[in-house]
């Protein structure tokens, strides 16, 4: 059932990271790549347009949030991980700096024997938590894309989308 997840169309090498000489713990790996890929790629924010490739989004050094995950999904698959694109909300809580509110986001899931299904956000620099909610996961960008369809009629019909997420933390 995992075989499409570690399947790789070409390789990814990235220039500033490659894992430590194995056997290395597989968390260790995961955090240092995340890592890797947090601090030598520029986050931008880009809310029209398909994901990028792996390829550009490293000679361009920036990406928004689904051309992260690709990129990590890629390099994961490259490495014998099974890996697929997930999307939904980040929920920002506090006073802090806010850069996804209210906007869909993307990270990666990587599947770890045992744990199943762990998300790991190379935007942010983090696994996944309580935070992130996910709405679709898949194999390919088009797969978790927000809305897809198709309308047969002889006139095009101008269509709109608007999104509103309002979130609450609730104590306990």
């Amino acid at each position: 059932m995992l075989a499409p997840y570690r399947e790789i169309s070409r390789p990814v090498v990235l220039p500033f990271w490659k894992p430590g000489p194995y056997p290395v713990p597989t968390l260790s790996v995961l955090i240092e790549l995340n890592n890797a890929l947090h601090k030598n790629l520029a986050y931008e924010r880009r809310e029209e347009g398909a994901a990028r490739e792996p390829e550009e989004t490293l000679r361009l050094g920036s990406g928004a949030c689904r051309d992260f995950s690709v990129l990590l999904a890629s390099t994961l698959r490259t490495h014998g991980f099974a890996a697929r694109l997930a999307s939904g909300y980040l929920c920002e809580f506090g006073a802090g700096q806010k850069v996804a509110e209210g906007a869909l986001h993307a990270w990666t899931e990587v599947y770890l024997p045992g744990a199943g299904w762990v998300g790991i956000d190379p935007t942010n620099g983090v696994f996944c938590n309580q935070n992130h909610i996910t709405a679709a996961v898949g194999l390919t960008p088009e797969d978790i894309a927000p809305t897809t369809g198709t309308y047969f009629a002889s006139t095009s019909i101008p269509a709109t989308m608007s999104v509103s997420l309002q979130m609450e933390l609730c104590e306990q």
